[in-house]
């Protein structure tokens, strides 16, 4: 494995994949705003010196970019798991690869969630809290597989 190459192909693929995760993550806000509040006001102090509804409101001006930068850090991470078992993954190519790594990745998530809620879905941005947006998001993670394969092979030659 390359290290350079799978910070790369994890870099670009995991903005791309921040970005589309950041618009789910703002409808969420759009269309899930009442039951944040509630989440918010059930998780912190009452005394705290900001409103509630300006807590939303940062975290819905906040989503797009958080959502990018944490794209960069899944994307790395996953772009280095990717590149460890990469021969081992079921596919004919480097697509079809990381699709399958991210539905392999999927159902761990959703396997956690059964088992530990509302833990692990955060680790990959996949979000099962709002089940009406967990199939979009789920096509987002399928999107950065696809890229993720693209990006490993356009990278590798590049490295090899």
């Amino acid at each position: 494995m390359n290290l350079g190459h799978a910070i790369k192909t994890g870099t670009v693929s995991g903005l791309i994949y921040g970005i589309l995760q950041g618009g789910v993550s703002l409808l969420s806000y759009i269309f899930y705003r009442e039951q944040i509040i509630e989440m918010i006001q059930k998780s912190i102090p009452s005394n705290i010196p900001i409103s509630i509804e300006q807590i939303v409101n940062i975290g819905m001006v906040m989503s797009m970019p958080s959502s990018a930068i944490a794209g960069i850090f899944v994307g790395i991470l996953t772009s280095v798991i990717f590149s460890l078992i990469h021969r081992e993954l079921m596919g004919k190519n480097s697509k079809v690869k990381g699709v399958f790594l991210c539905v392999l990745i999927s159902v761990a998530v959703i396997i956690g969630e059964f088992t530990q809620p509302n833990v692990t879905s955060g680790l990959f941005m996949i979000h099962t809290r709002f089940p009406v947006l967990a199939p979009l998001s789920f096509a987002c993670f399928l999107i950065f597989g696809y890229l993720l394969g693209m990006f490993y092979d356009r990278f590798r030659v590049n490295h090899e």
